[in-house]
């Protein structure tokens, strides 16, 4: 009926009414015939005179193309409809009157609405008069809306929109007890004695303010009062409206149900004012009786177990039956994510029935799940010059995922991806509430990737994991883990000096024990704008652990956040990481009976740096010790990292702009590190602070932020690079970087 009444009001015919006089079912074809009658109405053509306006502002603004209806009230609500738009246009004295004439020859209705805008002026904004209750910054909260960004609006006004100020105004006053309070708006339209420059004064007669002089509650025992004491508004002293009583009533009737007294009725009332402006309220309550849990039955699961449900459970057998309670287990039981529908009620019996038998039903999900996608992956990689040059591939990945393993709350996933830069596959299994505790969990992973994130070779890992994390709240969890991995740099021939190349290209067995420190307290990981997260990673590689290199790894993070005002935020972060190798060295076959003897860490294990999430004055993993051969980077053992950003939020709906600051690099060892070096003094000298400052722009999406960032370095590297016939050459890194991505930098 719906499609077909809007067929005629596309074609103007904005009072037809249509409406069904019969039904007709035929069961050999199940389907039902509609004897339709459809009334048409005249041709309604609508005119606006005095002003322009597009004709689908005037489709959406006025009520008879929604309505369909033309009287007195419905023209009087579109005058004043079209007056508040051309208010807020600057004609803040635009009239607007409606004529209608109806044309019996041709069927057709003229709607006419005569617009005079007057002369056009600007809004200088709101002002107080009288308020001292109150502070005007409360005040202007109340009444403007916050600014958004830099580029902020100039404020709209209209009658409509001063009215509605009036009213909060007035529900703030008396919401603190000033019932007889009086807001009159003063409109001035020679502001500072400039012709058509309009502000708005509200002129306040606070009145007496009313308090409560004794708050009774009858009905309820002492201990229920003294649990309900800190949640009231409505206590001795403080102000009074019936606004708070009402509150307060919706709390302690939340309160008592939460105690299994689900039929209790609360009623308030005041005593009529004293001359000191003071009432008496008391609240009488009839408690009823309580329900409790007699049992607890679950219904639906097919594949959980029913014990994994009962754990989740915040309600217990014999306990009063708690509405609190009720909506903690089914938050429980939706974070498994194995349901996707949860509902729990008591079963329907007779009031007088006090004991409740609670039902448990959940739908579950699917259990098996696939995920796909695609897309363009662009680096600075894949190129026979030391500094790269971009290249594109295509990325596939899928990853395909089991959960309800068992019956338990234990998932599995499969998950692989292809492209010329990243190819590789993997899996994990996660099993949460390790032995039965809340607090604890194991994850198992195992790992087969090729990858060219760094322009020198090519890594090659095998590898798994063995984790298990105690969380001690929302924010904060260490872990411990057991990792064992096959590693092993490919494609080194003409990027690494041919005696570096016969020993690092050599593969390597890395396995040792580690363990990871976090305290994650920002608002928002993918924008953060207040806060602060903090990471602290150590790992140690011994033989008698199955790896053949000897070393000790250690990385710490800190990152802040400070919202200095609505569209400003200051966020710094700080990286510091080592690794150092220990104990014997290490022989490495290279051929028959040929064996090297070296503490070098393989070069995948290596400390690499540069790209959008980290030091934005080099392109990806282009930081640090390079080859003095061929000028490719090599990692180093020890990195120093800190960015500082300025985030502005624009007025516009999701825009940002970003201005940053990234100093440090990889140095050699954490003997080499030096700080606040920030000269180079050869090109074989790379152990030095390089500075890079820039600008980003940031457009907020669902996923996160999508980001563009452009990197200036004030001091790039100097390298130098031996041409096959001996003689070298000195090159330097590009100062401008830039750089695509989706969510912030840190």
């Amino acid at each position: 009926m719906f499609k077909l009444r809007q067929y005629y009001v596309s074609r103007n015919r904005l009072q037809a009414t249509v409406s069904v006089l019969s039904r007709q079912y035929d069961s050999s074809l199940n389907t039902e015939k509609l004897l339709v009658k459809v009334e048409t109405g005249p041709l309604v053509q609508v005119h606006i005179q005095g002003a322009r306006i597009s004709r689908s502002q005037v489709k959406t603004l006025l009520p008879v193309y929604h309505d369909g209806v033309v009287d007195g009230p419905s023209l009087d609500r579109s005058n004043r409809i079209l007056e508040d738009h051309f208010e807020q246009e600057g004609y803040f004295s635009a009239a607007v009157t409606a004529k209608q004439e109806f044309h019996a020859e041709s069927q057709t209705l003229d709607l006419t609405f005569r617009v005079n805008r007057g002369r056009q002026g600007e809004f200088d904004g709101f002002g107080f008069e009288g308020s001292k209750a109150i502070p005007v910054a409360q005040l202007m909260a109340t009444v403007s809306r916050p600014t958004q960004g830099i580029l902020t609006r100039t404020p709209i006004y209209n009658r409509t929109l001063v009215e509605n100020k009036v009213n909060a105004l007035t529900a703030l006053y008396q919401s603190r007890g000033f019932l007889d309070v009086k807001v009159s708006p003063l409109i001035n339209d020679h502001h500072r004695d400039q012709s058509g420059h309009w502000f708005v004064t509200f002129r306040i007669e606070e009145g007496l303010q009313t308090t409560v002089r004794q708050l009774d509650l009858e009905g309820i025992s002492a201990d229920m009062q003294k649990a309900l004491w800190p949640s009231l508004q409505t206590k001795p002293n403080q102000p009074y409206s019936p606004g708070r009583a009402a509150s307060d009533r919706d709390v302690i009737s939340d309160y008592l149900a939460n105690l299994g007294y689900v039929q209790a009725e609360v009623n308030w009332r005041a005593s009529p004012l004293s001359e000191q402006h003071q009432v008496d309220v008391d609240f009488r309550v009839e408690l009823g009786r309580q329900e409790r849990i007699e049992r607890i039955l679950v219904l639906g699961n097919q594949h959980t177990r029913a014990g994994v449900i009962r754990r989740e459970l915040a309600i217990r057998t014999g306990q009063p039956l708690s509405q609190d309670n009720v909506a903690e287990s089914q938050s429980h039981l939706y974070e498994l994510g194995m349901f996707s529908q949860v509902q729990i009620a008591p079963q329907d019996l007779p009031p007088s029935e006090t004991e409740k038998t609670v039902l448990v039903a959940v739908d579950e999900t699917r259990r098996w799940t696939l995920g796909y996608g695609g897309g363009l992956e662009v680096q600075r990689l894949g190129s026979n010059d030391p500094q790269g040059s971009f290249k594109a591939s295509p990325r596939l990945s899928l990853d395909l995922r089991r959960i309800d393993v068992g019956g338990r709350d234990q998932t599995y996933t499969l998950w692989g991806r292809l492209s010329y830069l990243d190819t590789g596959v993997g899996t994990s299994y996660v099993i949460p509430d390790l032995l039965n505790r809340r607090d604890l969990s194991l994850r198992i992973n195992g790992i087969a990737d090729v990858s060219r994130d760094v322009l020198t070779f090519t890594d090659k890992q095998e590898g798994a994991t063995l984790t298990v994390e105690k969380r001690y709240s929302a924010s904060t969890a260490i872990s411990a883990r057991y990792n064992f991995s096959y590693v092993q740099a490919l494609d080194l021939s003409g990027r690494i000096s041919p005696a570096e190349a016969q020993l690092l290209s050599q593969p390597a067995r890395v396995g040792g024990f580690g363990g990871s420190f976090i305290r994650d307290h920002r608002d928002d990981p993918l924008d953060a704008t207040r806060g602060s997260y903090s990471l602290a990673d150590a790992g140690i590689m011994y033989k008698g652990f199955g790896s053949q290199a000897n070393f000790v790894s250690l990385m710490v993070q800190n990152a802040t956040y400070h919202r200095l005002n609505s569209h400003l935020v200051f966020a710094r972060n700080t990286r510091v990481g080592m690794e150092s190798p220990y104990g014997s060295l290490e022989r490495i076959s290279v051929g028959p009976n040929q064996y090297i003897y070296t503490d070098s860490l393989p070069l995948p294990e290596r400390l690499f740096m540069g790209g959008s999430n980290s030091d934005r004055g080099f392109s990806i993993n282009q930081a640090g010790p390079r080859d003095l051969t061929t000028g490719y980077p090599i990692g180093g053992n020890a990195l120093f990292f800190n960015s500082v950003e300025l985030r502005i939020r624009m007025a516009q709906q999701g825009l940002g702009l970003v201005l940053f600051n990234d100093t440090g690099n990889v140095f050699t060892t954490i003997r080499h590190m030096r700080v606040l070096k920030f000269n180079q003094n050869s090109p074989t000298d790379l152990d030095y602070d390089s500075d890079a400052v820039g600008v980003g722009l940031r457009y907020k999406t669902p996923v996160g932020p999508l980001s563009f960032d452009v990197g200036y370095n004030l001091n790039p590297p100097r390298y130098q690079v031996t041409s096959a016939t001996g003689a070298v050459e000195v090159q330097q890194l590009a100062r401008f970087q830039f750089f695509l991505s989706v969510g912030q930098s840190f």
